[in-house]
């Protein structure tokens, strides 16, 4: 399970979802009740500087 509660497994050379977190979900009630991941969690430290020397490249940023 990742930081988002979201289950996954190997399917061939895939990763893929098996359970999503919200499917369940009916109410916004149930959205908000779900256990965020709290962004303090992580390190941003070199963020800034990564993105500024790769700025000549389209960046998608997610966790490894």
């Amino acid at each position: 399970m990742d930081w988002w509660g979201i289950r996954k497994r190997m399917i061939g050379p895939l990763e893929e979802v098996v359970e999503p977190p919200l499917a369940d979900a009916q109410t916004i009630a149930d959205v908000e009740a779900h256990p965020w991941p709290n962004p303090d969690w992580f390190d941003y430290e070199s963020l800034r500087s990564t993105c500024e020397a790769l700025s000549e490249y389209a960046l998608v940023i997610r966790d490894p």
